[in-house]
C-alpha cells in the first residue's frame, strides 16, 4: 500500500510521542539495572571520562556503561574536560555516583 505525504505527516504526529515514549522507558530500564550494578559493586574501580566541569563536581562518563554520572570535586585536585580518570563507585545517590 503506497500512502500519500498528507496520511504518513498524521501517521508520523500519531506514532513519534509513543515511540519517544518507549525510547524513555528503554532508557530508564536499562540505567536502572546498571545502577543495581553498581550499587552491588561499590569499592570497584572504573575508568570514566570527564565531560564538563561544574560548580561543585565533575559531570563523568563511565566508559562500560556508557553512563553520565557526576563526581565531587576534591579540594586541591583540578581535573579539566577530556581527561581520562579512574573512579570508585562509594554511593549512589538519587541514581548517580
Amino acid at each position: 500500500m503506497v500512502y500519500a505525504k498528507e496520511a504518513l505527516a498524521e501517521i508520523r504526529i500519531f506514532v513519534e510521542p509513543i515511540a519517544k515514549d518507549f525510547m524513555t522507558i528503554k532508557r530508564n530500564r536499562i540505567r536502572y539495572w546498571i545502577l543495581k550494578y553498581l550499587s552491588r559493586h561499590q569499592g570497584e574501580k572504573y575508568r570514566a571520562v570527564v565531560i564538563d566541569e561544574l560548580r561543585n563536581k565533575y559531570r563523568i562518563v563511565l566508559y562500560d556503561f556508557f553512563l553520565v554520572a557526576e563526581i565531587n570535586r576534591r579540594e586541591g585536585v583540578m581535573i579539566r574536560p577530556g581527561l581520562e580518570i579512574e573512579v570508585e563507585v562509594k554511593r549512589l545517590i538519587h541514581g548517580m555516583m
